[in-house]
């Protein structure tokens, strides 16, 4: 009954210290090409446009889906541009002009930390005017999600701050209880 057990334990062992010592996965990136890329809620020029980006806008990837790239954005659901309009980039690939790094200034980011939860709070607010939860509940929440996605993202716009960079802002907020 020992040895089986142990066998296990070895096998279980191996495994672990395999994955600890697997180097870790590079994030993925996508770039805008031009001005004015349209960001999508789903793959195709028939979906809403949730938002725009600019030349040079970098989002963190989360996957390709046909001629489309799907991209994580601020309201947790999937986002897309087309293929046309971006390129893919591995963290490898970014350069000092991609701006991959939060305002240095305290103050500078504790404003667009404001302003993002403005901005929330503003999504809500129109969401609940535009179509009341009381009377669909399912469609505020999608409205709501969308206006988040092209309110945050104005504001990203005007910090010049680089969309991808949202959840490292989010972190230091938390870290430093703003």
């Amino acid at each position: 009954m020992k040895r089986p057990l142990i066998a296990v334990a070895l096998v279980v062992l191996v495994a672990v210290a395999h994955l600890s010592s697997a180097p870790a996965e590079c994030a993925e990136y996508m770039v805008t090409l031009s001005r004015n890329i349209n960001i999508r809620t789903g793959p195709g020029t028939d979906r809403v446009v949730v938002g725009r980006a600019w030349k040079g806008d970098v989002f963190e990837l989360a996957g390709e889906t046909g001629n489309w790239y799907r991209i994580h954005m601020f309201s947790g659901e999937p986002r897309y541009v087309s293929k046309s309009w971006a390129a893919r980039l591995s963290e490898d690939d970014l350069v000092p002009g991609h701006g991959m790094s939060l305002p240095a200034d305290t103050g500078t980011r504790r404003a667009l930390y404001r302003d993002i939860l403005r901005a929330q709070a503003r999504a809500r607010g129109e969401a609940e005017e535009i179509l009341s939860a009381s009377i669909d509940a399912e469609r505020n929440g999608n409205l709501e999600k969308v206006l988040v996605d092209r309110f945050v993202l104005e504001v990203f716009s005007i910090y010049s701050v680089q969309p991808a960079l949202y959840e490292e802002l989010m972190d230091v907020a938390y870290e430093a209880s703003w």
